[in-house]
């Protein structure tokens, strides 16, 4: 139902839609005296037309027009007799005989529409409708149904509103310019973004017969291949005049866009070229072009390598060759300054080349410098060495040649640094292939004796590396060091990252990455598309469409003076191109800078500006302190949710906190395999932290589980992965049925066993506990050393939750030992304990575990508390919306050699303690906090009563409420406590939900 509107008859206009897709319309007298004696409203119109349920109405120009979203996915425009509308080729008088009727239909959208609605197109009186999809996009039609824009920035879920800001804004900070008109979007989200309206200027009058798409910003030349048996195999792109094409039959051709002024004009082409000239030259592979343009490097299927050198001023390429690989094909060819080559293979190999010119015989000849291999890591792949898709040349100071060494990328993700003399070092970087590896000096401006490169691949993540000289001489030739500045996703859903170029400056001077600023990144992606994304924002400014299965070969952009904001005076205009290759015999070039000055910054104005943003994009499934805070210092924490991804956010102190200061969340997120279920930290040992701080656990979908190090420029970095057993298969259901599952980690905890080993413990989703013995004093390098390992059977159904406690007991005749014992919630409600010396005890007593039946359904949570008195108390949070409390005693406190024993003295449930499943509970001693999916946190006492005398007689303590809170988290689906700890002035803790709030527990007189 739309609210009414006063009509140009001064009427009261009401408008209703209904669920089998009818539109009315209704009118009542506006005078009040004649109003409080109407007897109904006067029905004047039906519409029909909408297939499915109206789901919003909008009543527009005065009530002369009516805009409705359906969930048939469309929208549709309702006109009034005689109303004029504007756009964009004019204004539309066509009469409506004296009815409404519906002047036009918007289809297009992926699922059903929430809210569509009027609003101007640009400066002019012209006007389109926009409409909130539940596939998470907003999309701007023209009034003729055609599809002008589609503005992606919500995240996994739908756009539920939209609506038109009815004064005039400015931006001060954001990276858009000044605007008439913003359109703002609501979303499922919990983002709340403003667009924006400023339409692209148009190069040519609209008569113009080429001006079939005059609203792009972009110009399209193509070329296709005059053989027609012949294919692409190579393509770059040297500037914005100039690309270069290799051929599988040996040609080399030059295509020049500089004369290309009009749309759709062809490119000259010049064929420069072919190995016809070269005897025993077999097909071209691959292709690679100095910066200048004055080199091309070759590579054939028979493994030679082929050098064109274009001296200054002249016409005539000069040609050597040189056999890089017997027996095997040169898979890829790298170019770069000062004569500079890399040719690689399918082997993981790289040889290492200069080609210089000989000052006696004038020729030019290349030199092989050095030969590396780069081997994978264990367990990657199964295969010993993996294959690079692409490198950079690097050096740390400009000009010194000595200090210059290769960044490859390859298939598995990782990044190899090779010196000239062939020396690697391998960095784990991306999840899957690394497409591009780009030297961002000319960006950066910082001091010397560094070298800054950005890396991008399968799994959509950016990320700028630092190079430096190392500081410690290995004698195995790990010359650099290579730190991580920042690491960004480019949106939800855009994957494999084939290019990207920074339109601004890089500012790498912060030491704290919280206050590094990130740029503006253009990138070229494997599904087609050009994708400008502001990393501030969170959301693209604009996509460039090319359609089709094409690859995007390269990507070019500038911006002549280099503005810190799109649209800043004296920034000049933007020169982008892209090259595509479709299907292997054409070339498409797409360019701005083709108009030739008719499109300037304004134009990129279409920019999303987040004004409340969600911490991830799927509910947060598990959250812990990395650092906790302290009066005085900031505290650092973990969120982990089911859009696989970790993230760091940092908040204040606790004076801060307790005043209300907002959380700063950091552009640090590192990618798992799959949704993450779990998380466990530890603090790294003193003479093991090094660069390091902290290592945090992570397991979730597909049977994963990784270690991923906190070091201390806050980042991210996996550094161990076990190969947990496959377990993926079919099980027989309740009604008997045989259904599929997959095994998953469904919980992980780590407990320091002094010195420099840790416990760590998984329980999967087939009842299974993994423990393995860790050793930390090589953590700060990357690596942590596996001792041991032992794999127990828990349960036969799913463990949900765990625990590890240690157990201080006294072995005869021997210092005191740390001992340990694991709670495991299972999912019929039944707690499992199992307690040992180490693990080979664990694995030997695996049959004799205790088993206690706290809850009527499974345990989400559990939280043990030791008391003063030698006795662990453990709480249980449920699916049954109870809580439950048990009271566990070691004995006997003085053991041999045999297994330590935990007895259980008492157990007490508490149902209905929320009015929904429990989902998560910590201790703050001597209370305990639970939160549900009722979105209550609760705080209970404990209560404990008077002791019997009797052990066989105690009871256990009771939980009594002592206050309760209505949590603000933007997903009550799925939400996580943060385990609280001990403070001077109070005790942080963190709940999660899509977004994280923190608090902290102030004392006064006892209270809490």
């Amino acid at each position: 139902l739309e609210p009414c509107c006063i009509t140009a008859n001064q009427r009261l206009l009401c408008a209703g839609g209904t669920f089998d897709g009818r539109v009315l319309l209704w009118e009542v007298d506006h005078c009040p005296e004649t109003l409080a004696a109407s007897t109904s409203p006067q029905q004047v119109h039906e519409l029909r037309g909408h297939q499915g349920s109206v789901m919003s109405l909008r009543l527009c120009l005065a009530g002369r027009a009516v805009v409705s979203a359906s969930d048939d996915r469309t929208a549709r425009l309702w006109v009034a007799p005689g109303a004029e509308l504007e756009h964009a080729g004019g204004i539309d008088t066509r009469g409506c005989e004296g009815t409404w009727a519906c002047r036009g239909i918007f289809r297009g959208h992926g699922a059903r529409l929430w809210d569509a609605n009027l609003i101007p197109l640009s400066e002019s009186s012209a006007l389109g409708v926009a409409t909130a999809c539940e596939d998470s996009i907003v999309r701007l039609f023209a009034l003729d149904g055609t599809l002008l824009r589609e503005l992606r920035g919500h995240q996994t879920r739908g756009v539920r509103c939209v609506v038109v800001h009815p004064k005039a804004v400015r931006f001060d900070k954001a990276p858009v310019c000044s605007a008439h008109r913003v359109l703002v979007s609501g979303g499922e989200d919990g983002a709340v973004k403003v667009w924006p309206l400023i339409a692209a200027k148009q190069s040519q009058p609209a008569s113009s017969p080429k001006d079939a798409d005059a609203g792009s910003l972009f110009a399209k030349q193509s070329w296709k291949l005059p053989d027609s048996e012949d294919w692409i195999r190579e393509l770059v792109l040297t500037s914005h005049d100039e690309a270069f094409v290799a051929t599988n039959f040996g040609r080399l051709y030059k295509v020049c866009l500089q004369p290309c002024r009009e749309q759709g004009d062809a490119p000259q082409v010049e064929l420069i070229f072919s190995t016809e000239v070269v005897a025993g030259t077999n097909n071209i592979t691959s292709l690679g072009v100095g910066p200048d343009a004055s080199q091309f490097w070759l590579g054939s299927a028979d493994g030679l390598g082929i050098v064109l050198t274009r001296p200054s001023g002249g016409h005539q390429l000069m040609v050597s060759r040189a056999q890089v690989f017997e027996g095997c094909r040169v898979s890829a060819v790298f170019a770069s300054w000062g004569g500079h080559g890399a040719f690689t293979d399918h082997a993981g190999r790289a040889s290492l080349w200069r080609c210089s010119r000989d000052d006696v015989s004038a020729q030019w000849t290349p030199t092989l410098l050095a030969t590396a291999s780069f081997a994978s890591a264990s367990g990657k792949g199964g295969k010993g060495t993996q294959r690079v898709l692409s490198a950079a040349l690097m050096r740390l100071c400009i000009g010194v040649e000595q200090d210059a060494f290769w960044v490859f990328g390859d298939e598995q993700g990782a990044l190899h640094i090779s010196s000239l003399g062939g020396a690697v070092q391998r960095i784990e970087a991306h999840i899957g292939k690394v497409f591009s590896v780009r030297d961002v000096a000319a960006n950066v401006a910082s001091s010397g004796g560094t070298a800054f490169a950005l890396s991008c691949g399968g799994d959509g993540v950016v990320m700028l590396h630092r190079f430096a000289a190392s500081a410690c001489s290995d004698p195995s030739g790990s010359r650099y060091a290579c730190q991580r500045l920042w690491t960004i996703r480019l949106g939800y859903g855009l994957n494999h990252v084939a290019h990207v170029v920074p339109l601004t400056k890089l500012d790498c001077s912060a030491h704290d990455q919280a206050n590094l600023q990130v740029p503006l990144l253009l990138g070229a992606f494997r599904s087609a598309d050009f994708v400008l994304w502001d990393p501030h924002a969170g959301a693209e400014v604009w996509r460039h469409r090319c359609g089709g299965g094409k690859r995007p070969n390269c990507l070019l952009a500038d911006w002549p003076t280099a503005p810190s904001v799109l649209g800043a005076a004296g920034g000049g205009r933007p020169q982008v191109t892209f090259v595509y290759s479709a299907e292997s015999k054409s070339v498409e070039i797409h360019t701005m800078a083709s108009f030739d000055g008719a499109v300037d910054a304004s134009s990129l104005a279409l920019a999303p500006r987040t004004l409340c943003s969600p911490l991830h994009g799927r509910e947060i499934h598990a959250v812990s302190w990395v650092f906790q805070p302290t009066s005085v210092e900031p505290g650092l924490f973990v969120t982990a949710a089911e859009d696989t991804t970790l993230r760091l956010t940092r908040c204040g102190s606790l004076s801060d906190l307790a005043s209300g200061a907002e959380l700063r969340p950091l552009r640090v997120s590192e990618r798992h395999p799959g949704s993450i279920r779990t998380i466990a930290v530890s603090p790294l040992p003193s003479h093991a932290q090094g660069a390091a701080s902290a290592l945090v656990f992570a397991g979730g979908a597909k049977s994963m589980l990784r270690a991923y190090l906190v070091d201390t420029g806050l980042s991210l970095r996996c550094v161990w992965s076990p190969v947990l057993p496959q377990r993926n298969g079919r099980s027989p259901s309740r009604d008997g049925e045989v259904e599929a599952f997959e095994e998953r980690v469904m919980s992980v905890d780590c407990l320091a066993m002094g010195g420099s080993l840790l416990l760590v413990a998984a329980a999967t989703s087939s009842g299974l506990l993994h423990t393995w013995h860790v050793d930390l004093s090589s953590a700060a390098t990357g690596r942590l050393d596996e001792r041991s390992r032992v794999t127990t059977r828990l349960s036969q159904a799913a463990v949900l939750s765990l625990r590890c406690a240690p157990l201080p007991v006294q072995i005869e005749g021997a210092a005191e030992t740390v001992a340990f014992a694991a709670f495991a919630g299972i999912a019929d409600g039944s707690l499992v304990v199992q307690a040992a010396l180490d693990l080979q005890q664990l694995e030997a007593s695996a049959g004799r575990c205790s088993h206690a039946k706290l809850l009527d359904a499974g345990i989400n949570d559990l939280a043990v508390h030791a008391a003063g008195d030698g006795r662990l108390l453990v709480a249980a949070a449920g699916d049954d919306h109870a809580l439950a409390l048990a009271v566990f005693a070691l004995e006997p406190p003085s053991l041999t050699a045999a297994p330590p024993r935990l007895r259980l003295l008492s157990s007490r449930r508490l149902a209905g303690a929320h009015a929904s499943a429990a989902k998560s509970v910590c201790w703050v001693p001597p209370q305990l906090v639970s939160v549900g999916l009722d979105r209550r946190l609760r705080v209970w006492n404990v209560e404990h009563p008077a002791p019997s005398g009797s052990p066989e007689h105690e009871q256990a303590p009771l939980l009594v409420e002592a206050s309760s809170r209505i949590v603000r988290c933007l997903e009550p689906g799925a939400l996580a406590l943060g385990s609280a700890v001990e403070g001077s002035s109070g005790r942080p803790l963190i709940v999660a939900g899509r977004g994280v709030d923190v608090g902290v527990f102030l004392r006064s007189e006892g209270l809490a």
